[in-house]
């Protein structure tokens, strides 16, 4: 069985803990702890979990980004082919979580991408109704024969009633004259007119 020891820096990424509150818990004997070689102290792997559960983002993928964040790999007895094997696993996971990464990178970059040019084309939009609008343009004369139109055709339309009511006028005044009583009072006007 091999065992993985990790530094107190590597065991604060894996388990996403504070590395003050990993080296209280050494200091207190919460957690035990081994002396390296160079005289840092490295925490079981197994430990670490005993006291703070399972680590967040698949155990060491998140806590051993950097090649010497694993302290050491000792096996049962000297096991090389086993430590061998654990950091063959563990490039394994770190290769898989770069490659995400950079597809997630080049999706953002894509994104990106994406908006500049669409940003860009409504920057050319607006600079082209700009120039239009400052130098006259199609849709200037456009709007002023709309508008011209709209006057005619109120002219028009004042025009219409007013024949429309002079019409109405006449209309009235030879029905009046249709009448007998008021055929005669029109002979008695007509008549003083003369």
């Amino acid at each position: 069985m091999t065992a993985t020891k990790l530094s107190i820096a590597a065991a604060s990424r894996t388990f996403d803990k504070a590395r003050n509150t990993i080296a209280k818990d050494v200091r207190t004997g919460k957690l035990s702890f081994e002396l390296g070689a160079d005289g840092s102290k490295n925490v079981d792997f197994s430990e670490l979990r005993r006291v703070y559960g399972e680590p967040p983002n698949k155990g060491l993928e998140a806590g051993a980004r950097k090649a010497g964040d694993l302290s050491h790999t000792v096996g049962a007895g000297g096991d090389s082919d086993a430590a061998l094997r654990q950091l063959q696993e563990m490039h394994d996971l770190l290769k898989a979580e770069r490659e995400r990464e950079r597809k997630q990178w080049e999706a953002q970059v894509d994104n990106l991408q994406e908006s500049l040019k669409l940003a860009q084309e409504g920057q050319s939009l607006s600079t082209k109704l700009l120039e239009h609008h400052s130098g006259g343009g199609e849709w200037k004369q456009a709007i002023e024969m709309m508008l011209e139109k709209q006057i005619v055709n109120q002219q028009v339309s004042k025009e219409h009633l007013a024949d429309v009511a002079a019409n109405a006028k006449r209309e009235a005044f030879r029905e009046l004259q249709d009448q007998s009583f008021w055929r005669l009072v029109w002979r008695l006007i007509v008549a003083k007119a003369n």
